[in-house]
């Protein structure tokens, strides 16, 4: 038995996690939207555009952070050093290096 509203915790687990990454732009959008308007609460942030702000704040904007996870994820699972529960497979190319094939 559901309890009511766990749809919506899921939801929100999915979208903290650090390598979750929506295919859907609205959705990553509107998480970013949500540092945009966090960053501009910050006093003396309210008339700054938001890539200054991130700079200002030594902070990257959330799809870049996404994207760096994947990468790194990407690299432990190649390593071995996490697993690869998802099926990609890796095999090195003679001029590529490491290849992934998905």
């Amino acid at each position: 038995r559901r309890v009511r509203g766990q749809k919506n915790n899921d939801y929100t687990v999915q979208k903290s996690s650090p390598l979750w990454d929506s295919p859907k732009i609205s959705d990553i959008q509107n998480v970013e939207a949500i540092q945009r308007k966090f960053t501009k609460r910050i006093k003396g942030m309210a008339d700054v555009n938001y890539w200054e702000r991130l700079k200002q704040l030594k902070i990257t904007s959330l799809q870049r952070r996404r994207e760096r996870y994947s990468i790194i994820m990407m690299w432990k699972m190649a390593n071995g050093k996490a697993p690869n529960n998802i099926g990609i497979r890796f095999y090195d190319h003679n001029r590529l290096g490491l290849k992934a094939e998905i």
